[in-house]
Formats: structure tokens, C-alpha cells, sequence
């Protein structure tokens, strides 16, 4: 299992690798906000709470709201996913 990394790309962009819980697979995903901030997106769509694709959508100011918000929605979703493997 390697380690989960959040890493600023630059001042807008920011990169989140992960292993996926369910098929072990290395997971990397790019994370971006306009220059002048704005609405979280991944490619062309919007990000939601919990890095899903629908929910209330996420957004930051600068590369370190972003930075921040990435970090703290990628946590929850791990939260959410152990909360789901103790009720099935």
C-alpha cells in the first residue's frame, strides 16, 4: 500500500494520488480552480463534497484554499467509505 500524497502542482492545480480501497489500483487525480478562484474542478466538471459529482460544489480562493479543501474532502471521503464497510 503506498502512501497517499496531496501535493500542490502549482498555484492553481492541485494532484491527489491515492490507492483505490476496492481495487487496490494507484488513483491520481488533478484538481484545478480559474486563476482568479472559483468553483473546484477536475477536467471539466465540478467537484462536489466528498470529491463526488453531485452535493453542494466545492470551491477556493488561491492554491492553498484549494490545497486545503482537497486535503480535508479527501479525508471525509475515507471517513464515509469506513462508515459504509461497518454497516454492510
Amino acid at each position: 500500500m503506498t502512501k497517499t500524497m496531496i501535493r500542490k502542482i502549482s498555484d492553481f492545480t492541485v494532484a491527489l494520488s491515492y490507492d483505490d480501497k476496492f481495487s487496490g489500483e494507484r488513483v491520481t487525480r488533478e484538481f484545478w480552480i480559474p486563476r482568479c478562484g472559483g468553483y473546484v474542478r477536475e477536467g471539466t466538471q465540478q467537484v462536489c463534497v466528498g470529491l463526488d459529482c453531485r452535493g453542494n460544489t466545492l470551491s477556493a480562493d488561491d492554491g492553498v484554499a484549494l490545497l486545503l479543501t482537497i486535503r480535508y474532502h479527501y479525508y471525509a471521503m475515507r471517513d464515509a467509505e469506513k462508515r459504509e464497510a461497518r454497516i454492510a
